[in-house]
This record gives C-alpha cells, sequence and structure tokens, in this order.
C-alpha cells in the first residue's frame, strides 16, 4: 500500500472542503431566506384585502 503515497491527494481533500463549507452555508440560508419570506407575509396585508381598501377610497363614501 505505499502506492498511495505517491498520488497527490491534496488537490481531492481541497475540494471536498470547498463542496462541505459550500453546502454547509447553502442549507443555512435556505431557512433564514424562507423565515425572512413568512415575517414578510406577515406583516404585509394580503393582496385581496389591498385591492378591497383601494376600491373603497376610489368610490367614495358619501
Amino acid at each position: 500500500m505505499t502506492w498511495i503515497h505517491a498520488i497527490p491527494w491534496h488537490w481531492l481533500e481541497s475540494l471536498a472542503m470547498v463542496l462541505f463549507w459550500g453546502l454547509v452555508i447553502v442549507l443555512a440560508l435556505v431557512p433564514i431566506n424562507y423565515l425572512r419570506e413568512q415575517l414578510e407575509a406577515v406583516d404585509s396585508p394580503p393582496a385581496s384585502a389591498a385591492d378591497d381598501t383601494s376600491t373603497t377610497h376610489e368610490h367614495g363614501s358619501t
């Protein structure tokens, strides 16, 4: 098994480390973006409610 020491594995280890940490970052950002979208959906009124208020103002109450 001495032949395995002659093969340069450093590039493979570096590539594996880059892919691993890239995956960690992506998996960390996905829930953050999902939660941000959920918070924005709670803060903003639904589109149908916004349309109802705009039509009320256009026709007037008098």
